[in-house]
């Protein structure tokens, strides 16, 4: 045991893990030995590249709706002068990635389905 400067009370020493709560939390994080087959690896490789193209997607998304945000703060003059200077490509800088997030999460969340345990499924 080791005192406190400020209270003088003695406090406990911090607990190691045992080997037993080691081992429960590797189980509980580490997919069960039979399940470890080739469509679990196939699901933790594809769930892991759509969660990097979740991150993308999500990263993509705003920094270019960050640079087409001061358009939509702009003061409104009319359709004619929306339509003589809209300008696509930032526009589609942040619609395209917002289409694309969607798809990639749902990957995600079907492959972490795929890859957890039978009795951990909901």
């Amino acid at each position: 045991m080791t005192v406190q400067a400020r209270t003088g009370r003695p406090t406990p020493a911090p607990q190691r893990a045992s080997p037993t709560n080691a081992a429960a939390i590797e189980a509980a994080i580490l997919p069960h030995p039979s399940s470890t087959t080739e469509q679990a690896l196939t699901a933790v490789r594809i769930g892991m590249w759509s969660a990097v193209g979740v991150a993308v997607f999500n990263v993509w998304f705003w920094v270019g709706f960050i640079l087409y945000e001061p358009v939509l703060q702009a003061p409104w003059r009319g359709m004619n002068a929306y339509v003589a200077t809209f300008a696509p490509a930032r526009y589609l800088a942040w619609a395209v990635p917002a289409f694309l997030i969607a798809p990639a999460f749902l990957t995600t969340i079907a492959c972490l389905h795929a890859w957890a345990n039978q009795d951990k499924r909901t």
